[in-house]
């Protein structure tokens, strides 16, 4: 397992996420990559054949505080390998850039999402009313250093 540098492209060539969803959410998908390249840290995530198993990054809000953000593929998303991988990426993006508080969402009673974000080390801040772009909740989660 190693990083590569990030790409936008890189979130539709996850083949498993990519079908589950819809057209308009596959556009945004992309555009949300390209910016995410263009507004802070980000990098992809391969396995030693190349194929891609996740792509994540944090976007830089202002010095020392950021929004993380993950894609990663079903098929390997409960690999123990993957996730202490993923938390040693995250890591070293904390401590290289001084952050002091990150955050990161997730779809209300999506159990693993709120796992996931719980591994990197975040506490549940609040529910946030009608946030996500289909008018479902989402939680907040940050990690304050």
């Amino acid at each position: 397992m190693r990083t590569i540098p990030f790409e936008p492209e890189h979130l539709l060539q996850i083949d498993d996420v990519v079908q589950v969803l819809s057209e308009i959410e596959k556009s945004n998908l992309q555009a949300k990559g390209e910016h995410a390249k263009a507004a802070g840290i980000t990098t992809t995530i391969v396995d030693d054949n190349g194929n891609i198993l996740a792509c994540g990054g944090i976007g830089i809000m202002w010095p020392g505080s950021g929004e993380a953000w993950c894609v990663i593929a079903e098929k390997t998303a409960h690999s123990a390998s993957l996730m202490k991988f993923l938390r040693s990426v995250f890591d070293g993006w904390i401590k290289d850039n001084n952050l002091l508080r990150v955050h990161a969402m997730t779809k209300e009673g999506w159990q693993s999402g709120e796992s996931f974000l719980r591994f990197l080390g975040m506490k549940k801040e609040c529910v946030l009313q009608k946030m996500g772009p289909d008018g479902i909740n989402q939680v907040l989660y940050a990690r304050i250093m």
